[in-house]
């Protein structure tokens, strides 16, 4: 009985193990070092941009050597109303998942800048407002979406610039952005081949244990 448990308990480990992986593609910005080439994996709305290193920007780095700035270089700076970046994930209809992404400002003074995260039909503003610290050296605000039950096959991901008290002074900037499936509203599904078969050696082991046990006992 002691191995059943074992190995059911590994059974329930792999579903955990494959949650917890980043469903976007480059979610921290790393796969690139170019200010002109949109970053692999997502798509610029409006505009074309690269990421900025924080050496660069003499931003304390937040995660990695790269920071995807809504109106970096290739935009000379400056960001529209409707511009940012986006990217669309493969999900299942009635799966649930959790996004999560830091996100902080050029951090003019007296600045107030309000951004629009779109997930599939879900839609909140977030405000970034300077906080007197100078240019570039205003923390990331770190925050997330919960349970979020996707509708299709495909989601949409993007933030958006919605206002701003200063254009291009006060930009929003974004990294370690993950996605991940955290459960589902879907009936269980029927056991994979794979699964069934370690179940199966399971029960197997199991029986065989207990008839050495009575042959112990006789």
């Amino acid at each position: 009985m002691r191995k059943l448990l074992v190995l059911l308990t590994a059974l329930g480990a792999f579903p955990a193990a494959a949650n917890a992986s980043n469903l976007l593609v480059n979610g921290d910005f790393e796969a690139s070092s170019s200010h002109f080439t949109t970053p692999p994996g997502w798509y610029n709305i409006g505009h074309t941009e690269g990421v900025i290193s924080y050496a660069e920007l003499g931003l304390p780095a937040f995660d990695g050597d790269e920071v995807y700035v809504t109106g970096g270089v290739s935009s000379s700076g400056f960001l529209n109303v409707g511009e940012g970046i986006g990217q669309n994930v493969a999900t299942t209809a009635g799966d649930i998942y959790k996004l999560s992404f830091g996100y902080t400002g050029e951090n003019c003074p007296g600045c107030t800048t309000v951004f629009t995260l779109n997930l599939g039909g879900f839609s909140q503003d977030y405000t970034i407002i300077a906080d007197g610290s100078g240019f570039f050296h205003k923390a990331f605000t770190v925050t997330d979406v919960s349970d979020y039950v996707a509708t299709s096959a495909l989601t949409a991901i993007t933030f958006t610039l919605k206002s701003t008290t200063n254009f291009g002074n006060n930009d929003p900037i974004f990294d370690r952005v993950i996605f991940e499936r955290t459960g589902t509203t879907n009936a269980p599904g029927v056991p994979e081949p794979a699964t069934w078969a370690m179940m199966i050696a399971g029960f197997g082991l199991t029986g065989a244990a207990l008839r050495r046990r009575r042959h112990a006992v006789a």
